[in-house]
C-alpha cells in the first residue's frame, strides 16, 4: 500500500494506492560442486489508474549502492532490471521471470595480508523477462536482459566479511532499442 499525502487547494488530502504482489523462486543444485540454477518469478497488480504515479510498479538497475550494507545481488528482488535506468520502466501490472546460474566459487588462498585478504570470488549469470501493462496492448512494455555480477569477498581483522560487487547487463525493448549498464558496488557490513 502507498500511502500518500496530497495538498490540493491549501489543503491536505491522504490517498492510498493498493498494490498485490507475489514472487516464487525455485532452484537446483548441478552435478558442478558448489553451482546451481535458479529460476525466479514475480508478478504485481494495482487497481489504480496507470497515470497515477503512485499506483505503479517501477523497474530498473541492478539496485546497489557505491557503497552499501544490503543484499549484493540485488537483481534478484522484483523491482530490480539490469540493463536499464532506475525507475524507467512502469506498469500497473506486470510478470516477471529470471533465469540465474552461480558458478563455483574460486577460492583464493594467498591474496593479502593476516588482517585484509580476499577468500573467494563467484561469479553469477542472469537472463530477464519482463513484461508490463500487459492487459493493455497499447501501453505494454516487453524487455528482456542478460547480465553478469561477479562478487569478490574479502576479511578484514578476520571478523568482517566485505564483498567488492562488479556488474554489467544489455537489456533489449521489443521495438526498441538495447542500453547497457555497469554496476560497482562495495558492501561493508
Amino acid at each position: 500500500m502507498n500511502h500518500v499525502r496530497f495538498r490540493q487547494d491549501g489543503g491536505r488530502d491522504w490517498r492510498d494506492f493498493p498494490q498485490f504482489e507475489a514472487t516464487v523462486d525455485g532452484g537446483v543444485p548441478l552435478p558442478l560442486s558448489h553451482s546451481s540454477v535458479w529460476v525466479r518469478g514475480a508478478t504485481g497488480y494495482s487497481p489504480g489508474d496507470r497515470f497515477e504515479p503512485f499506483a505503479n510498479f517501477f523497474f530498473g538497475g541492478f539496485g546497489n549502492n557505491w557503497v552499501d550494507s544490503r543484499e549484493v545481488k540485488r537483481y534478484r528482488q522484483p523491482g530490480q532490471f539490469p540493463g536499464v535506468p532506475l525507475d524507467a520502466v512502469a506498469g500497473t501490472n506486470y510478470g516477471k521471470a529470471t533465469l540465474e546460474w552461480n558458478l563455483p566459487p574460486f577460492r583464493f588462498e594467498r591474496v593479502g595480508t593476516p588482517a585484509f585478504y580476499a577468500t573467494w570470488l563467484r561469479l553469477s549469470l542472469f537472463s530477464t523477462a519482463l513484461a508490463t501493462n500487459v492487459d493493455d496492448v497499447a501501453l505494454r512494455r516487453e524487455l528482456a536482459d542478460a547480465g553478469a555480477q561477479a562478487d569478490v569477498r574479502f576479511q578484514l581483522f578476520a571478523r568482517q566479511p566485505l564483498t567488492l560487487s562488479g556488474g554489467y547487463a544489455r537489456a533489449f525493448e521489443r521495438h526498441g532499442l538495447a542500453s547497457d549498464e555497469w554496476m560497482l558496488s562495495f558492501k561493508i557490513l
